[in-house]
């Protein structure tokens, strides 16, 4: 376990903590309800117990990520999937715990439009939190997080995956994801930092491990100059790697997701503690109880065990037979999802045929469209047909 506990705090020294996704929905026992919804009715309810807000308190920087955006509105732009939003009563209880930056680039983060991303960053800002990582325009997201502590210059750069989602010349959104941008940002912020730090909103909905391509992305960071990397979205905690000196944090887990999915309860926090020519790091397992509605700092047998449960994770993320092993099982299960959304397949059939033993026969059945499959895969593997796919359902949904 790369693991370091510092004692006190040092005048060369910058501490910095960051958790997981903090999301501003999800169900509360009986009550179906956003945590908005759930914080209006229970004002003066603590969320943090008193160890996790004493590691807040210590620190120089406490961040957090911001899943969804704070919004008047309630129905949000058009889009698959479904919409996140709250209220400002939301940050109340990050705010009094003392948390004051919040990542914001996620798939989320434009799901109310440009009112969204006005009202989030007006909304953090009177409770004493600096946002990052979104943008009323694309020059705007891209700008770095810059901090002087105790005489340690430290950076914090945001990244998203592209949904729905990025920030573009002429509209509001996320910093997106790219690697040749990305590059630009993180050499440039390099040059005036003594620590350059990545938050990036990435991966798969509840899949413990990086797919290969992402490590290799991630890898290339660290050469371009990052001296750490954190990952969310993925919604459970994963393991990291240590490469050239650079520690990639492959999962965070939740800060906060009141959800059926009790792997959902758990995440981390990390905490660094930053000097010129050092980055020291130790992990701080917590997790959320439906019983309290608090989120503590997990200790004993359970810390114990998601610790070694972490370890196990990054023997495999350090291993790439392993992981291509995992990731080909992950895969080949969800394979019937994947290609039939290409096929036009509604996905609540999907969810259907995947709980029967119609499931085997629809996949023949896909598998036996061999000339339209390859001509697909052929669309989705060479980069110049990939984006001129892009653009052609761009135009399709405008």
């Amino acid at each position: 376990m790369h693991n370091s506990s510092v004692k006190g705090k040092r005048a060369d020294q910058a501490t910095l903590l960051f958790a997981g996704d903090y999301h501003i929905y999800g169900n509360y026992d009986k009550v179906r309800g956003k945590f908005d919804e759930f914080i209006k009715k229970n004002p003066e309810h603590c969320l943090f117990d008193d160890n996790i807000k004493k590691l807040v308190q210590q620190s120089d920087l406490a961040v957090f990520n911001l899943e969804d955006p704070i919004s008047v509105r309630r129905e949000g732009i058009v889009k698959h999937g479904p919409h996140g939003v709250g209220s400002p009563d939301s940050l109340i209880p990050v705010s009094n715990a003392g948390f004051n930056v919040a990542t914001f680039a996620t798939n989320h983060s434009y799901d109310m439009g440009q009112e969204g991303i006005e009202t989030t960053r007006r909304e953090c800002s009177k409770k004493g939190i600096d946002l990052l990582g979104v943008g009323l325009d694309i020059d705007e997201a891209r700008k770095a997080y810059f901090r002087e502590i105790n005489g340690i210059k430290v950076s914090i750069l945001n990244f998203s995956r592209v949904e729905y989602n990025a920030a573009t010349e002429s509209r509001g959104g996320a910093n997106p994801l790219d690697v040749v941008t990305n590059t630009k940002d993180i050499i440039d912020a390099k040059k005036q930092s003594d620590c350059v730090i990545l938050v990036v909103h990435e991966g798969l909905d509840t899949f413990h491990l990086p797919y290969p391509a992402l490590i290799k992305q991630m890898r290339f960071y660290a050469d371009m100059g990052a001296d750490a990397i954190l990952l969310h979205h993925s919604r459970i905690v994963s393991g990291y790697e240590i490469y050239e000196n650079v520690p990639i944090f492959y999962g965070l887990g939740n800060l906060l997701h009141m959800s059926r999915d009790k792997r959902e309860h758990e995440g981390l926090i990390v905490e660094f503690h930053a000097s010129c020519n050092k980055l020291a790091f130790q992990l701080h397992p917590v997790h959320y109880s439906e019983v309290t509605a608090m989120i503590s700092l997990t200790e004993g047998a359970r810390s114990e065990q998601i610790l070694d449960k972490i370890e196990e994770l990054s023997i495999i993320i350090r291993d790439p037979y392993k992981l291509k092993v995992e990731w080909d099982s992950f895969v080949y299960d969800r394979r019937a999802l994947y290609t039939g959304l290409v096929n036009g397949i509604p996905s609540i059939l999907h969810k259907i045929l995947r709980k029967s033993l119609l499931k085997l026969l629809y996949i023949k059945l896909q598998a036996c469209r061999k000339k339209r499959n390859l001509a697909l895969l052929n669309v989705l593997r060479c980069q110049a047909h990939l984006e001129a796919l892009k653009r052609s359902f761009e135009y399709l949904v405008e």
